[in-house]
């Protein structure tokens, strides 16, 4: 430590007040022309060596290579983005799914949420159209998520959302049937420990592809996992598994992500496709 400068003043003095004197150890002053022992014994700093232009100009090429090669591996993605929709179907989209056609009946044509977006696809023998499938599960989304307002006037604000301006009532008819068919199945009420409407998943696959959803609904129970994914199509009248195989594939495939999730916790997970059609749920895990 350097000794206080007089006055009392500065850094130095400040740090000295009051301090025990066998703490303190007194150095001689430090002065160009007079270079104490303890400088002294100091190693001088080695000096950078000098490069010439050329070798300079060499390194700084290569440097901002390795840089310029660096910035494209971090700002790639590690994972590319595909929907269990395009899966199950074994789309080349990552968006849209194929269509499957069953007596002239196409089936719902999905995106990442598992609605129908294709407008030039209708459901239920050309009666209704996608946008009639869209309005009903936003529908039943709001009713699950306990809206207050009856299931009638939730649908109708839906339809005029979505721009449904035709089979309002039997919108309305699909949502109280989906409704009263969860409850039935102790999927909603009382007895539900929790909802989870439209409901996120997603975990890598492989080294390059991050598979992605929505779940229409899944429901916490006393004995586990429910995943529902909602249908407006007609309800299956063969095994569900021959007439709408890829949807039984999309939920198996939402259990798998959740599965894994979940493993730590030992919790069943189970799947059902509920056709809003006829209020009919079918279990496929």
């Amino acid at each position: 430590m350097l000794p206080a400068p007089p006055g009392g003043k500065g850094v130095t003095a400040q740090l000295l007040d009051k301090v025990e004197v066998r703490l303190v150890q007194t150095l001689e002053v430090f002065t160009p022309s007079n270079i104490p022992a303890w400088a002294a014994k100091a190693k001088p700093v080695p000096l950078m060596r000098e490069v010439d232009a050329a070798a300079r100009d060499t390194s700084d090429q290569k440097a901002a290579a390795a840089w310029a090669a660096g910035l494209v591996i971090a700002a790639a993605p590690h994972w590319v983005p595909i929907s269990v929709t395009s899966i199950a179907h074994a789309a080349p989209s990552a968006e849209r799914s194929r269509t499957q056609t069953e007596g002239g009946v196409a089936e719902e044509v999905t995106d990442l949420s598992g609605e129908q977006t294709d407008k030039t696809i209708e459901t239920r023998h050309g009666k209704l159209g996608p946008v009639f499938g869209l309005t009903v599960h936003k529908a039943l989304e709001l009713v699950l998520r306990g809206t207050s307002t009856p299931i009638p006037d939730v649908v109708r604000a839906c339809a005029a959302f979505h721009g449904l301006t035709e089979h309002v009532d039997d919108a309305i008819a699909d949502v109280q049937r989906g409704v009263d068919a969860l409850e039935k199945a102790g999927l909603c009420g009382a007895s539900v420990v929790k909802l989870h409407p439209e409901f996120s998943v997603s975990a890598p696959r492989g080294k390059e592809q991050l598979v992605v959803g929505i779940i229409d609904l899944a429901v916490e129970t006393k004995d586990g996992l429910w995943l529902v994914d909602f249908k407006t199509d007609p309800a299956p009248k063969r095994p569900v598994n021959d007439q709408y195989p890829a949807y039984v594939e999309q939920v198996k495939l939402y259990a798998g992500l959740i599965e894994d999730l979940v493993a730590a916790k030992k919790i069943p997970v189970r799947a059902v496709l509920l056709f809003t059609a006829m209020g009919a749920l079918h279990q496929v895990l």
